[in-house]
């Protein structure tokens, strides 16, 4: 088995179980503005994508822009939802617990929500969190946003594992 040196984990799917309650609000708000969706779509189209992406593909199937204040209320929407049945994704913890090498968390989502979403969840202890995507990905590619986590994390790696 290949030794690993540090380990930088998605949130969204991999820490938290949040995949099915995020798109479920989503599809609630899409079939709102008349997208007529149903999870199973929310699934196969949207499930690990960035919001933005799902929002313009929600805009061409109903042939109109969303509300200006779409995003804004579809966080408000999952926060509430993420407050009361937010769960760690099965086995997680007991991975955390084991792990000996460095490890953190790095996610597109605005930071507030990864805090919460971790807190929720009862694993926010564990995880150190890098600054996210969002800021990276307006001056760049996904994988200079891996290049500057990798940077950050390498504060906390001793120098002979590189």
């Amino acid at each position: 088995m290949k030794e690993y040196k540090c380990i930088i984990f998605d949130c969204d799917g991999v820490l938290v179980d949040s995949e099915v309650l995020g798109n479920q609000v989503f599809v609630d708000m899409a079939n709102e503005n008349g997208a007529e969706i149903d999870i199973s779509y929310a699934m196969q189209h949207f499930k690990g994508g960035f919001l933005m992406d799902s929002i313009k593909q929600v805009e061409a199937i109903i042939q109109k822009s969303l509300p200006l204040d779409f995003e804004r209320e579809y966080r408000h929407r999952s926060y509430q939802i993420f407050s009361t049945h937010l769960k760690p994704v099965d086995g997680i913890q007991a991975v955390l617990e084991k792990l000996t090498v460095p490890f953190c968390v790095a996610s597109s989502g605005p930071q507030e929500k990864i805090k919460k979403n971790l807190a929720t969840a009862g694993l926010l202890s564990f995880l150190m969190i890098i600054s996210t995507a969002v800021m990276i990905l307006k001056n760049g590619s996904p994988i200079r946003q891996f290049i500057y986590m990798l940077q950050q994390l390498w504060v906390f790696c001793p120098m002979n594992v590189w």
